[in-house]
């Protein structure tokens, strides 16, 4: 299984796509040696993102994995990873990626031939990765069902603009949701703004 450059891949993909919603590659919010790509906006002064990368295993869930071939995962150098506490190791994944929006009230993954609506958040990916370590391993071609599944990297882009295509259908309206109020007061302080310019009375 080939190793995937991300930091190639995900910001150059998903950031021209995204930025049409006024979402921008978020540098500081982003570790990529990690696998973490994230894409900000602020929206009615609210903060939203858009966060994409490959799965991250610990040593026991990178076991399991690989005892059937169910990924190849890369080892993120221990110089690079952020957590520096001794025996810590990181590997991402090779075959699977996650999606995530978040605003300033919470998050929802997004999952594979699910629409936002119809998601129902069957299982937290990282209960997914306990269930790896403790576990038996995976039976031999066994697949994480939650997780986009892709074969190299071009396989990846078109997993990578299935994704975009629920954020851009869905995600948005989500999005939308975390600041209808607020719109909505914003709505009646414009309508009272231009009611008040129509009453005011006119100086000869």
């Amino acid at each position: 299984m080939k190793e995937i450059d991300y930091t190639k891949i995900i910001p150059s993909f998903v950031g021209p796509k995204l930025a049409y919603h006024g979402f921008k590659y978020d540098k500081k919010g982003s570790y990529p040696p990690e696998g973490d790509f994230s894409f900000a906006r602020t929206y009615w002064g609210k903060l939203q993102r858009v966060n994409i990368g490959p799965v991250q295993y610990d040593l026991e869930a990178m076991q399991a994995v690989t005892s059937q071939g169910t990924d190849s995962p890369t080892e993120v150098p221990k110089s690079l990873l952020r957590l520096k506490e001794p025996g810590f190791q990181m590997w991402l994944s090779n075959r699977y990626v996650i999606a995530v929006l978040e605003h300033e009230n919470g998050g929802i993954h997004l999952y594979p031939n699910q629409s936002i609506s119809e998601t129902t958040q069957p299982f937290d990916p990282e209960e997914v990765i306990r269930r790896l370590r403790t576990s038996p391993p995976p039976a031999p071609g066994t697949k994480l069902p939650i997780f986009w599944e892709f074969q190299g990297e071009d396989d990846l882009r078109r997993v990578l603009s299935k994704i975009v295509r629920i954020i851009v259908t869905d995600g948005m309206e989500w999005f939308e949701q975390e600041v209808a109020d607020i719109r909505r007061q914003h709505e009646k302080l414009d309508l009272r703004r231009n009611a008040a310019k129509k009453t005011k009375p006119q100086i000869e």
